[in-house]
C-alpha cells in the first residue's frame, strides 16, 4: 500500500475488502494520534476474524511500546460515575437502574459529538456504524472494571481526544469519499458496456464413425453491428442514461465545494473518459474490421468477418449427423484451393452446401475460422450472417 495520510487510512477501515482493512490497520499503527487508537479499537470488533486478530495484535504492540495513552481507559470510563468513582454494590434493581442512567449519561454526549462534527444527516449514518462498537466496549468495561477506584478525569480526556480526532477524520474522509465513489462506480459501469466475446462452439453429438460437429447456433443469435446500434439508440431514449455533463456535475457537487477535490476528480474523469474512448475504438476496430484472406493458409482460430477471393472447390463431401435426439442434418466438407494453389477446408452446416459440386468457384463473405476438436482442422465456416457464393 502506498504511503497515505491519516484521513485516507481511517476511511479505508470501512472498506468492504477485509484485506484492505487489515493493511489499513497496519499502516495506522505507525501513527501516534488519538484517532488512531479508536480506529484500531473499532477494528477489534470487525465482522472478519482475521481483521480482529490483526487489530488486537497491533494494539498489544502499541501498549508494549508505551505509544498508547492507556487505551482501555477509553472503555473503563464508560463504567464510572460522573465523579469517576467505582459503582458501589447495591440491590440488583437499583444497580440496573443506575447502570442504565450511567450508560445514558455516557453515550448521550458521544451522540451529540457525532452531530457536532458530522452534521445530523451524516451523524445518523455514522452512529449506526460506530455505536454498536462503543456499546460493546461499554458492556465489556462494565463487567471488567467493577470495584476499581481510579479517577475518570484523565480517561474522559482520552475519550474526548480520541473521538474528536476520529470524527474530524471521518468528516473529511467522507467528503472526499463521496466524489471518489461516484467516479469509481461510473468507471465500472462504463467499462461493463464495452467488450467482445469469442465465437462459442455449438453443442454437437458424436455418432459412431461420424465426428462431433460444432454448431454455430450461439454465433447465429448474436446481433449484427447495425442491430446493436439500433437497440442502443432506442434504449438510450427510454432509459435516460446520464450524460457526461451530469456525471461530471454530480461528481463536482459531491466535493462540497472543495476545489482541490474538484480538480482531482476532473483529472480522473478526463483520464477515464479518454481511456474508455480509446478502448471502444480498439474493440470496435477489431470486431468489425474485415479480414481479407488471399492465402488460405493464413487462417487462424478465432478470426471473424473473413472475406476471401475466388476459391476452387477440389472435393466435396456430404455427411449426415445427429443434430438433436430427433433431428438429423447434413454437413458439407469442401476442400478448396486459392489462386496460389494453397489448400484449405470449408465446413457448411444445415444443408447449406448441398448445391456445391467439385470444380465450382466459391467466395466466402463474413465467415469465421474455427479449429474443430473432432477433426483437428482449422477451417472456415459461416453463421446465418455469412454467405458462401458460387462465382460464375
Amino acid at each position: 500500500m502506498k504511503k497515505m495520510g491519516l484521513h485516507e487510512l481511517i476511511s479505508l477501515t470501512f472498506d468492504s475488502d477485509p484485506k484492505v482493512r487489515k493493511q489499513a490497520a497496519v499502516e495506522l499503527s505507525k501513527y501516534d494520534a488519538p484517532g488512531v487508537a479508536f480506529a484500531l479499537v473499532e477494528l477489534t470488533y470487525d465482522k472478519d476474524s482475521g481483521v480482529q486478530e490483526v487489530a488486537r495484535g497491533l494494539l498489544e504492540e502499541m501498549k508494549k511500546k508505551n505509544r498508547e495513552p492507556e487505551l482501555m481507559s477509553f472503555a473503563d470510563v464508560f463504567s464510572k460515575g460522573e465523579s469517576g468513582g467505582a459503582i458501589e454494590e447495591e440491590p440488583a434493581a437499583q444497580v440496573k437502574s443506575k447502570e442504565d442512567t450511567t450508560r445514558e449519561k455516557m453515550l448521550r454526549p458521544i451522540e451529540k459529538m457525532f452531530e457536532k462534527k458530522l452534521g445530523k444527516e451524516k451523524a445518523e449514518e455514522m452512529k449506526k456504524r460506530m455505536m454498536p462498537t462503543i456499546e460493546k466496549m461499554y458492556e465489556k468495561a462494565a463487567d471488567a472494571s467493577k470495584g476499581e477506584k481510579k479517577s475518570g478525569s484523565e480517561r474522559g480526556k482520552t475519550v474526548q481526544d480520541m473521538l474528536e480526532e476520529y470524527l474530524d477524520v471521518i468528516a473529511h474522509a467522507q467528503d472526499k469519499g463521496d466524489a471518489k465513489e461516484v467516479e469509481q462506480k461510473s468507471l465500472a459501469e462504463e467499462l461493463g458496456l464495452v467488450g467482445s466475446r469469442e465465437i462459442e462452439a455449438g453443442k454437437v453429438l458424436a455418432e459412431a464413425e461420424e465426428g462431433a460437429i460444432a454448431d454455430e447456433a450461439a454465433d447465429d443469435g448474436e446481433p449484427s453491428a447495425e442491430e446493436e446500434w439500433s437497440r442502443g439508440a432506442a434504449a438510450g431514449a427510454s432509459q435516460a442514461e446520464p450524460t457526461m455533463f451530469k456525471l461530471a456535475f454530480d461528481s463536482m457537487m459531491a466535493s462540497k465545494g472543495d476545489q482541490k477535490v474538484m480538480k482531482e476528480t476532473m483529472k480522473k474523469l478526463l483520464k477515464s473518459t479518454e481511456e474508455q474512448i480509446r478502448l471502444a475504438f480498439k474493440v470496435a476496430k477489431k470486431r468489425y474490421s474485415e479480414i481479407n484472406i488471399t492465402n488460405i493458409t493464413e487462417l487462424k482460430n478465432g478470426m471473424r468477418n473473413i472475406t476471401t477471393g475466388p476459391l476452387y472447390a477440389k472435393s466435396v463431401e456430404h455427411k449426415d449427423y445427429q443434430r438433436t435426439k430427433t433431428k438429423k442434418d447434413t454437413m458439407t466438407r469442401i476442400v478448396v484451393a486459392d489462386q496460389g494453389g494453397n489448400e484449405g477446408v470449408i465446413y457448411l452446416f444445415e444443408e447449406r452446401g448441398m448445391h456445391i459440386k467439385p470444380g465450382m468457384k466459391l467466395k466466402v463473405e463474413r465467415g469465421y475460422a474455427k479449429t474443430f476438436d473432432w477433426s483437428g482442422e482449422t477451417a472456415m465456416t459461416v453463421s446465418k450472417k455469412g454467405n458462401v457464393f458460387i462465382v460464375v
